[in-house]
C-alpha cells in the first residue's frame, strides 16, 4: 500500500495470470473504519468473452443488514489500474457509481483482452477521497498450493485433543483447535475469546482454556469451518452442506471462506433449483436473496411450471418467508402501473393487490 498526494493505491500480484480460468478475490481492504472491499478478477467476461473484467466487491459487515454504510459512497470515484511485473501501466480506468446502482458488485468491464494479460498481472486499486487503514491478509493472492500431506497433518488435528486449549462441542461430538489459530484468521472468534462473550465459557479445570458449545450449525458445517481455518480448503458433500458452510462463514467473519462458497453457490444457480434455494436458504442473507430474486424474476415464465416450483406451492407451510417471497416476486415480475383513475377520485384497486392480497390463492395464478 502506497499513500501518496492525498490519494491511496492498493495493489496485488496474480502470478500465472494468463492461465486462469476462474475468477480470483484478492485478501479485503478496509476504507474506513469497519468498511470491508475486495477486488475480484475475472478472467472470463459473461457477456464478452474475449475480455476480462475487474469488480470491485463491497463486504458486508454487522450492521448493514438492510442497506450498505453511507461511508463506502465516499471512496467513489475510483481508478483501477493493471501493470505488468515491469510496473508498466496496461491498463487504467476511473469508475464513479451512479445514484441507484448496488454497493455490492461495482464492475469494470472490457478491462481488457483475454489475449493480452500477460502472465504474471498486477491489480490495483487508487482512492483519492480516503485513506486505506489497515490491510486484514498481507499474503500474495493466489496463494502457493498446499501440500496434501501438510492438510492432511492438520485436518487430523481438529479431532485430536493433545496440544488443543479450545474445545468445540457440536451435535454431541467434539472438535479441537488452538485458540491462537481461530483468533487470528477469524475477528469473530478474536473477539470471543478476548472478551466476555456467553460462548467463551472457561473451564480451566478440565485442561482446555475455552469450551466453545455451537448449536445452530451441524458437525459437518463446524468441520470444513475449521479446516478452512487451518488449511484454506474444505469440501462440499450435498446442497445443504453449502448452505451451512456459507452461514457459519457468514456469522463468524471468515471473509475469503464465505465469497468463495458464496462463488459455488452463485454458479450453480438452475431454473430447476433457484426457487427451493431462495425460499429455503438464500431468504436468510440478503446478498444472496438479491440475487437469487432477481433471477427467478427474469426466468419466471419457466421456473413457475418446473415441479419444483409447483412442490414449493404444495407445501407452502413447510417455507416460512413463503408468502413474503411470493409477494415480492409478484410485484418485480408484474409492476404495479400508475392509477389512471385517481385524477377522478375513483381508487383503482389493480390486479396486481389482487394477487399479492391472495397469496393463499397463488396456485392459481401459476
Amino acid at each position: 500500500m502506497e499513500e501518496y498526494g492525498g490519494t491511496c493505491y492498493y495493489e496485488f500480484e496474480i502470478l500465472k495470470a494468463h492461465e486462469l480460468n476462474k475468477e480470483v478475490y484478492t485478501p479485503r481492504f478496509e476504507t474506513s473504519p469497519n468498511i470491508f472491499w475486495q477486488l475480484c478478477f475475472k478472467p472470463i467476461s459473461v457477456n464478452n468473452p474475449e475480455y476480462c473484467t475487474l469488480i470491485l466487491v463491497a463486504i458486508r459487515n454487522q450492521n448493514e443488514t438492510n442497506k450498505f454504510d453511507q461511508a463506502r459512497r465516499n471512496a467513489f470515484p475510483f481508478k483501477v489500474c493493471l501493470k505488468g511485473l515491469d510496473d508498466i501501466i496496461i491498463k487504467e480506468k476511473t469508475r464513479s457509481i451512479h445514484e441507484n446502482e448496488n454497493f455490492s458488485k461495482i464492475p469494470i468491464r472490457k478491462i481488457i483482452k483475454r489475449i493480452l494479460v500477460p502472465e504474471h498481472l498486477k491489480i490495483g486499486i487508487r482512492f483519492s477521497k480516503i485513506q486505506l487503514t489497515q490491510l486484514s491478509s498481507p499474503w500474495p493472492f493466489p496463494k502457493r498450493e498446499t501440500p496434501k500431506d501438510l492438510i492432511t497433518l492438520w485436518t487430523g488435528e481438529l479431532t485430536n485433543p493433545s496440544g488443543a486449549d479450545t474445545r468445540i462441542a457440536v451435535d454431541g461430538q467434539n472438535l479441537y483447535a488452538k485458540s491462537s489459530i481461530l483468533k487470528k484468521r477469524s475477528d469473530y472468534f478474536q473477539r470471543m475469546l478476548d472478551g466476555p462473550w456467553m460462548e467463551n465459557n472457561s473451564n480451566n479445570n478440565d485442561g482446555f482454556k475455552y469450551n466453545i458449545e455451537i448449536t445452530d450449525f451441524n458437525y459437518s458445517s463446524v468441520f470444513q469451518m475449521l479446516n478452512f481455518l487451518y488449511t484454506d480448503q474444505f469440501q462440499l458433500n450435498n446442497n445443504d452442506n453449502i448452505w451451512g458452510l456459507y452461514g457459519i462463514a457468514n456469522k463468524y467473519l471468515i471473509t475469503e471462506l464465505e465469497e468463495r462458497v458464496k462463488g459455488k453457490i452463485l454458479r450453480g444457480i438452475t431454473q430447476s433449483t433457484c426457487a427451493e434455494n431462495l425460499f429455503r436458504h438464500a431468504w436468510k442473507f440478503s446478498i444472496l436473496k438479491d440475487e437469487f430474486m432477481k433471477y427467478v424474476v427474469q426466468n419466471f415464465n419457466t421456473i413457475r411450471n418446473t415441479n419444483e416450483f409447483k412442490m414449493i406451492i404444495k407445501n407452502k407451510n413447510d417455507y416460512p418467508m413463503f408468502h413474503q417471497l411470493n409477494s415480492e416476486i409478484l410485484l418485480a415480475y408484474v409492476p404495479e402501473e400508475p392509477d389512471k383513475k385517481r385524477e377522478s377520485g375513483e381508487v383503482n384497486n389493480d390486479n396486481n393487490n389482487n394477487i399479492i392480497n391472495n397469496n393463499n390463492d397463488i396456485g392459481k395464478f401459476i
